[in-house]
């Protein structure tokens, strides 16, 4: 709670400085940036952990299939409305990680001789 009184403070002074055009376009990119690396790499440490252990973990399968068919979704919009070359960036690399982060929940589940189903119901039954 004490972390999220600052947060809604600095998000709040953001959007005003944002709606009073107060922030220049070179900062502006460069978060853009940042937050299009951020939502990609976040989930390499998972991947990467899940490659070592040879096994996806409790990570969820509907997690991952879900953000793997969003972010599909946000890379046809954004190539439909103009293909900016960050977000298409951002929206191509989420997409990657949570195609990766499925495949191995996939991959694991069955090399343990779970099915396809029981994989993807297990969101249900936790």
């Amino acid at each position: 709670r004490g972390t999220l009184l600052p947060a809604v403070a600095i998000y709040g002074l953001w959007i005003i400085a944002f709606a009073l055009d107060m922030i220049p376009e070179f900062a502006f990119s460069a978060f853009q940036s940042l937050a299009a690396a951020s939502l990609t790499f976040a989930l390499a440490p998972q991947i990467i952990l899940n490659y070592q252990k040879g096994d996806a973990g409790n990570f969820s399968p509907l997690t991952a299939v879900l953000g793997l068919l969003l972010s599909s979704i946000r890379v046809f919009t954004t190539i439909a409305s103009g293909a900016n070359p960050v977000l298409l960036a951002t929206w191509c690399g989420a997409a990657m990680a949570n195609g990766i982060l499925t495949s191995q929940i996939i991959y694991y589940g069955l090399q343990k001789g779970v099915g396809i189903a029981e994989i993807f119901s297990s969101d249900a039954k936790s």
